[in-house]
């Protein structure tokens, strides 16, 4: 008996393989998975980049990946992906410090 099987790439470029959900591409890890990752769309030329609030870790994790999507679909440049990671990368550091001096108390 033939059954659909999961749909997602692995990174070594070797498909799933597990049987897929009824009426669904992937498997049950990787269709809960994908419901669980945030969206990152392309952003329409002519539009700017908006970046979330810099308030909390997940939400740098989220505006590096928006940087990496729009510079890897050309809709910035190298010199501005490169200053706003480093502005980025200073946040998170500073949230590490915080977080230091908080746990020191």
């Amino acid at each position: 008996m033939s059954y659909p099987t999961c749909q997602h790439t692995k990174s070594d470029g070797i498909l799933c393989g597990s049987p897929a959900l009824r009426d669904k591409l992937f498997c049950y890890y990787h269709q809960h998975r994908a419901e669980r990752m945030p969206r990152l769309t392309e952003i329409p030329r002519g539009e700017s980049l908006v970046l979330d609030a810099i308030n909390n870790r997940i939400n740098i994790t989220t505006n590096i990946s928006l940087v990496i999507t729009a510079l890897a679909s050309g809709r910035i440049d190298y010199r501005r992906a490169n200053h706003l990671i480093r502005g980025l990368e200073l946040a998170s550091k500073s949230f590490t410090q915080i977080e230091r001096l908080l746990l020191l108390r």
